[in-house]
Order: structure tokens, then C-alpha cells, then sequence
């Protein structure tokens, strides 16, 4: 018996009762062929391109994110529902840098913004989903640090 279960931190797989937790890095490395256009909030992707996953750009900006946090040693920060919270900030800022790119929405999904750092960047989340997605939403629409900004720049 195979059971495979989608949660915010990745997927788990259940074996004969014997669970196990996959990467997200296995889980991103795999392709997703089954990519449909979708303008469902709930499924909404943050880097969309005519309706679709743009997968190649979601690899490269989680990447891009992912360094940011290593280098500026926020790699095992939790997100949870402080405006103080460095990763917070931080992907408020590449939101700032991305949308004057074109990568993403003028007004981008706080829920896509938080499946981003959740699913597709694996980081944890010490709060309820829904909280830090209003949080996010709060702001995404309030000025950005502009000291993080500056350090963001440095990475596109």
C-alpha cells in the first residue's frame, strides 16, 4: 500500500505503515509534465507564465532565495508571524525585486508568496498558514526594508 500525502512541508510517503519524509529538493528535481493552467487562488503559483508553472524561473528564484538566506545565515530560520522576522522581510524584498522584473504579479498571492517558502524552498513554518499568509499580505503592501532591499540587489 502507497500513500503519498502533500502538506507545507513537503510530501511524505507511507510505505506498508513505515513512513517516509522525502526531500523537497528530490521533489523540485522531479519534472512536472501534468502543469495546467490554474487562476485558482488556492493553487496559484507565484511565478506564472500564460497560466502555467514556469518552472525553469521558480528553480533559479529559489535558488537566488535560498543563497540569500545561506549567506546571510537565515538558512534554519521558521517563518512565523513577526514583521521582525529577517526571512519575512526578506522575501517581502525579492517580492519588491521580482515584481520590477516582470517575474511575478504586480500584486502577487500572499498564499502563493508563503507555497513558495514553504513547498518549494522548504523552509518551516512555526505558525498557522493562515496567519502568516495575512501577515505576508500585510506586507507586501507596506514599504519593504530598505537596507534588505539593497542586499537583495546584490543577487540579480
Amino acid at each position: 500500500m502507497t500513500i503519498q500525502i502533500n502538506n507545507l512541508n513537503g510530501n511524505v510517503n507511507i510505505y506498508n505503515n513505515e513512513r517516509v519524509q522525502s526531500t523537497l529538493n528530490d521533489a523540485a528535481a522531479q519534472p512536472n509534465d501534468t502543469a495546467k493552467p490554474s487562476n485558482d487562488a488556492r493553487t496559484k503559483k507565484l511565478f506564472m507564465t500564460d497560466g502555467i508553472e514556469d518552472l525553469k524561473r521558480t528553480e533559479e528564484e529559489r535558488n537566488r532565495f535560498r543563497n540569500y538566506l545561506t549567506e546571510h545565515h537565515l538558512g534554519q530560520r521558521q517563518l512565523d508571524c513577526s514583521r521582525d522576522n529577517p526571512v519575512n522581510k526578506a522575501i517581502v524584498c525579492f517580492c519588491v525585486k521580482w515584481k520590477r522584473l516582470k517575474y511575478i504579479d504586480a500584486k502577487p498571492s500572499p498564499a502563493a508568496v508563503l507555497r513558495f517558502l514553504t513547498d518549494t524552498c522548504g523552509i518551516s513554518c512555526a505558525a498557522d498558514p493562515e496567519a502568516l499568509s495575512t501577515l505576508l499580505g500585510r506586507m507586501l503592501k507596506a514599504n519593504h526594508d530598505k537596507d534588505i532591499y539593497y542586499d537583495v540587489e546584490d543577487y540579480f
